[in-house]
C-alpha cells in the first residue's frame, strides 16, 4: 500500500505540474494550441497511469479478501463512483 500511495502521489504531482503549465499556456496573450494540445495529452496519460495503478491495486487487494469482503467492497466502490448511491442512475435493464 506505500509503494501503491507513493506512485500516485508522483502522478499526481505530474498531473498538478501539466495543469499548471496549461493554465499559464491559456494565460498568454496568444494562445498556441498545438502546445495546449500537448500538454492535454500529457495530462490525460498520467490520468490513464492512475487508473491502471488503481486497477491493479484493487486487483490485488482483493486476492486477500472473501467473497462476502470483496462485494461489499465493490459495493463501496460503486457508491463512491456515484456519489453515495449504491445503484447506479443508470441501471442496466
Amino acid at each position: 500500500a506505500v509503494s501503491f500511495h507513493r506512485r500516485l502521489n508522483e502522478l499526481e504531482g505530474e498531473v498538478e505540474a501539466r495543469r499548471n503549465l496549461l493554465i499559464d499556456s491559456l494565460g498568454e496573450q496568444e494562445i498556441d494550441l498545438p502546445r495546449t494540445e500537448a500538454i492535454r495529452k500529457e495530462i490525460a496519460g498520467f490520468q490513464d497511469e492512475v487508473q491502471k495503478e488503481v486497477i491493479a491495486h484493487i486487483a490485488e487487494s482483493k486476492k486477500i479478501m472473501t467473497p462476502a469482503q470483496q462485494k461489499r467492497f465493490i459495493e463501496l466502490l460503486r457508491a463512491s463512483s456515484n456519489n453515495g448511491r449504491i445503484n447506479s442512475p443508470f441501471p442496466k435493464n
